[in-house]
């Protein structure tokens, strides 16, 4: 255990909190032109938080979707067959009761899912969600 005092005059301690101050990690990526994917490998209640976040650090909420799902499925090398809506693809969809761009928090209140184009989850009777 170190016995060292913390001095706020510091130049090192004054380093990091004109850093810890100035830009979060996640404004400096996307200024820079860092490529990012969402996911569920951070510590937190789940996906639709990380999103929910993401606006504050200046990522528009369109582009925060699309790192849960283009930029998502590009990363893992499945863009040719998830990610997107569009013919050849899974079809494996989502619906919500409103517009996540709206309130990532909508991304919580599921009503159907589609896998390959037909319904395994939702509120119509397919199945426990």
């Amino acid at each position: 255990m170190s016995n060292r005092t913390l001095n706020l005059s510091d130049p090192v301690y004054q380093y990091l909190l004109d850093v810890s101050l100035r830009e979060h990690p996640v404004q400096a990526a996307l200024r820079a032109g860092v490529r990012m994917a969402a996911g569920t490998d951070y510590k937190h209640p789940g996906l639709w938080l990380e999103l929910k976040l993401m606006p504050d650090y200046g990522c528009p909420p369109d582009q925060a979707l699309l790192q849960a799902t283009g930029a998502a499925a590009e990363f893992l090398g499945l863009r040719d067959q998830v990610g997107t809506l569009e013919p050849g693809t899974l079809a494996d969809v989502a619906a919500f009761g409103a517009n996540p761009l709206d309130d990532f928090a909508h991304l919580r209140d599921v009503r159907l899912v589609l896998k390959g184009g037909e319904p395994v989850a939702g509120r119509g009777g397919h199945g426990p969600l």
